[in-house]
């Protein structure tokens, strides 16, 4: 399960593929600012001594693999998105906002009982 509401809380469930697409509205000196390919996002989670942090491949979209959640606790963590730029600026785009990680009930890699 994954999900984004409106105040930019995310849920996820732990160990899940996730795609979060990310629109960024920054206005830089008066102008809006467009994305340029060498632009970087990064979705940094923390929980206590807990940290994810995805490093975009680009500016605009994020990727949850099973990997990066099957190992964290789950439950609620701080979040927030940042927006690395070409010419080294950076933004807050999201957060800090909060990030559920949720306990998933089934383990899709255990054999069935019989």
């Amino acid at each position: 399960m994954f999900r984004v509401d409106n105040d930019n809380k995310i849920y996820l469930t732990r160990g899940d593929t996730a795609v979060l697409n990310l629109v960024i509205d920054a206005v830089i000196n008066g102008k809006e600012y467009e994305v340029s390919e060498n632009d970087k996002a990064i979705f940094t989670a923390k929980k206590g001594e807990s940290v994810l942090r995805i490093e975009a491949a680009d500016a605009t979209t994020v990727n949850f693999t099973p990997e990066l959640t099957k190992d964290l606790k789950a439950g609620t963590y701080d979040y927030d998105v940042r927006l690395l730029t070409s010419s080294g600026d950076v933004f807050t785009v999201i957060g800090p906002a909060h990030f559920y990680l949720i306990e998933e009930i089934g383990n899709v890699n255990s054999e069935s009982e019989n």
